[in-house]
């Protein structure tokens, strides 16, 4: 799956994805707030196999890197990082997902949006049996990473897995940057990915 991404971020094309996404349907990401091309592209897919959903991402990027050194920690503040949102057909509350170019991870189960930040950060942080891989190529601007997250660890089950929300987003960091760029499969006017009615559906 990881060479078909790279192929279609080489190919140029933008895809703009729709509120429903089919399996392996590969989404293009986009400046977060209004939609634009992102001055360094990505693009992802979610995949669910028989016990888990795995979620790809390789993203154009001539600053690779991310500070963090330990798990579970505020990735997002500290360089590179691919994310993923997770939330269960009917369910209130959610998932986020993240892996530094490094491999480091961080794991939260979040409460329904409207206690977005009434709780401690440390009290967020789960353990769902995430496991990732990451590859960098410095020499061709490029990193990418798979999440696997396991059904088990979420509460999904293969019957539940269409009508699961997700959004594929990432931060991006440039030494020569003043901010980092932010982009995401879904577009957020709000300035924030934590709204779950703007991700995508999976359809099966």
């Amino acid at each position: 799956m990881l060479k078909k991404l790279i192929e279609r971020l080489d190919s140029g094309l933008h895809i703009i994805a729709g509120s429903c996404c089919k399996p392996e349907e590969i989404l293009s990401l986009r400046a977060f707030q209004d939609g634009g091309i992102p001055m360094e592209r990505g693009v992802g897919t979610i995949v669910p196999e028989t016990e888990a959903l795995h979620v790809y991402a390789a993203f154009q990027d001539s600053d690779i890197g991310n500070t963090a050194t330990e798990n579970n920690t505020k990735t997002w503040l500290t360089g590179d990082v691919f994310e993923c949102f997770i939330q269960l057909n009917g369910s209130g509350d959610y998932y986020e997902f993240h892996v530094t170019p490094e491999g480091i991870t961080l794991q939260l189960h979040l409460p329904p949006i409207e206690r977005f930040r009434t709780i401690p950060f440390e009290q967020e942080i789960c353990e769902a049996g995430l496991s990732a891989q990451t590859r960098k190529h410095p020499e061709r601007n490029l990193w990418c990473g798979e999440l696997v997250i396991p059904f088990r660890g979420i509460g999904l089950t293969p019957e539940s897995v269409s009508g699961t929300r997700f959004a594929i987003c990432r931060y991006n960091y440039n030494k020569k940057w003043s901010e980092p760029e932010i982009s995401s499969t879904g577009v957020f006017p709000g300035g924030t990915f934590h709204c779950p009615s703007q991700w995508h559906l999976i359809q099966i």
